[in-house]
């Protein structure tokens, strides 16, 4: 029964799942606090997967090791992670790596107006469009057809996705993203947030780390 247990997880768990480095010290920046030490590392608008790098759009990647002190199980979110960015007030909450690989797996959802509003792990939750209007009269010309989920893996899918390279990014941004919920042991993985900006006006980079009453800070350029 174990071994078929084991065999099922290993099924669930993406080829390209990060390993994490041996120590936090091995990331651009680390922090610590009583429970834990935390290696992060700015990746860019790449992330790897699968054998190869596959580009994330106007997405940026954090890599993110999380090194418990203790063998008990230890629930890590992606939003207990902000970015400062060039030390503005205002920090910038992650996306939900799912609806990250669904607008990279349909890219021109993300050109259609009002698609996605308020969308992060913020207290907001996700928004999908809008409220849906009403036609005034057959045919009226004001109203937009309700645009699909992003998220969905059923629409906009290439037939053969084996060989698509946006279904492969897609795959690789999902199956790599930071491990969440409690577990025990060391974790590493991907955290996305959105920067529509060109990268040469990243000139300074701090990712914020909430863990529970603890505040760290680390410096990732």
């Amino acid at each position: 029964m174990k071994l078929l247990a084991a065999w099922l997880m290993a099924l669930l768990v993406p080829a390209w799942a990060i390993e994490p480095r041996k120590s936090p010290a091995e990331y651009r920046a680390q922090a610590e606090t009583p429970a834990a030490a935390l290696g992060a590392e700015y990746i860019g608008r790449f992330v790897t997967g699968n054998g190869g790098s596959h580009a994330i759009g106007d997405y940026i990647a954090i890599e993110v090791g999380y090194y418990p002190k203790t063998r008990e199980a230890v629930a890590v979110r992606g939003s207990d992670f902000m970015l400062r960015i060039n030390g503005a007030k205002q920090l910038v909450y992650p996306q939900v790596a799912q609806l990250v690989a669904g607008a990279i797996r349909n890219p021109h959802w993300e050109r259609q107006r009002g698609l996605v509003t308020g969308v992060g792990m913020g207290g907001g939750g996700i928004v999908i469009g809008g409220p849906r209007q009403r036609s005034r009269f057959p045919g009226d010309p004001t109203v937009r057809a309700p645009m699909p989920d992003p998220t969905s893996t059923e629409q906009g899918v290439s037939q053969d996705s084996e060989n698509d390279p946006l279904e492969e990014a897609a795959r690789a941004v999902a199956g790599s993203a930071l491990p969440e919920g409690g577990e025990t042991g060391v974790r590493a993985g991907y955290i996305y947030f959105i920067y529509g900006k060109k990268l040469s006006t990243l000139k300074k980079i701090e990712l914020v780390w909430i863990a529970g009453d603890e505040k760290r800070s680390l410096v990732l350029k």
